[in-house]
């Protein structure tokens, strides 16, 4: 997973000391929550393996907790989009250069709604 970029190299160590059972366990939750856990999380399951015996339950409801820092995020790959922006445009004024170009283009939908409704 930490190949494929799907989880980080740290929560990957420590997710590493557990019994290889509760690593599939561990696999198949994050498969199925669509979540990978943090370092934090990691390190409690890790804990939790160690004191005692981890139930499926408990991996499950930990790995579901929303992490505090978790914020939704776009990723936007620089070949898709490369034909949308100007040639020159620096990577620093990207974002900004997105979030414009998605309001005028949402202005423009609205113009539309209102044209379509006062006919």
């Amino acid at each position: 997973m930490v190949d494929e970029k799907k989880i980080a190299l740290r929560p990957a160590v420590e997710l590493s000391y557990l019994p290889r059972e509760w690593q599939e366990v561990v696999v198949a939750a994050v498969h199925y929550l669509k979540r990978t856990p943090s370092h934090a999380q990691a390190k409690e399951l890790r804990k939790l393996a160690e004191s005692s015996s981890p139930t499926r339950e408990m991996v499950y409801q930990l790995l579901d907790e929303k992490k505090p820092n978790q914020k939704d995020r776009i990723i936007l790959k620089t070949e898709t989009i490369r034909t949308y922006l100007p040639e020159n445009l620096p990577a620093s004024q990207r974002e900004d250069y997105i979030i414009k170009a998605l309001d005028h283009y949402g202005k423009y939908r609205a113009r539309r709604e209102r044209a379509k409704h006062s006919r």
